[in-house]
């Protein structure tokens, strides 16, 4: 009995072998020397992800980046609710809109803002900046800086905002 199921075993492994035609390799079309490369340049959010991530790998110190795609692909009328999505960054909303930006749990008065490198001063009784008079189409990038920077004279306690408007 225990001979038969081995001749039987070693039959069936004998015909599947058998069934299983040979493999041969399949020869690629030769190259033509007129075939143009092709570049693929990334472009979009995906970029502008990219950039962000770029931007907080090489500064020196603790950053949020947001550029114009970020900008241009969020539903948002002002650039406090582009700048509110940012981690660490909180929105107090006045009517329904963002108006002033909360960083790292500081209250408003204690973050500096500049606008192409010049700082801002507020339209109200504190120093906070009322973020939604900026509209997002204006801003090309928003750079938050978490951590002190040597190269800002004057810097919030809680942080500096630096914003950037589109060039023509």
């Amino acid at each position: 009995m225990r001979n038969s199921k081995f001749t039987l075993a070693l039959g069936v492994s004998a015909a599947v072998l058998l069934m299983h035609g040979a493999a041969f390799a399949q020869s690629a079309p030769a190259a033509d020397a007129n075939d143009d490369m092709q570049e693929i340049v990334v472009s979009g959010f995906r970029h502008s992800l990219e950039s962000a991530i770029e931007v907080k790998r090489d500064a020196v110190q603790i950053v949020e980046a947001i550029s114009a795609e970020d900008i241009g692909k969020l539903p948002d009328n002002s650039i406090a609710e582009s700048l509110a999505r940012l981690p660490g960054l909180a929105a107090q909303r006045v009517d329904g809109r963002a108006q002033v930006i909360s960083l790292r749990g500081l209250g408003p008065d204690f973050t500096l803002t500049t606008l192409n490198g010049r700082e801002q001063v507020s339209t109200g009784n504190n120093r906070s900046v009322e973020y939604d008079l900026y509209p997002s189409e204006i801003i090309s990038s928003a750079l938050v800086y978490k951590t002190p920077q040597a190269g800002f004279h004057a810097q919030g306690l809680a942080g500096t905002v630096d914003l950037q408007t589109v060039r023509p």
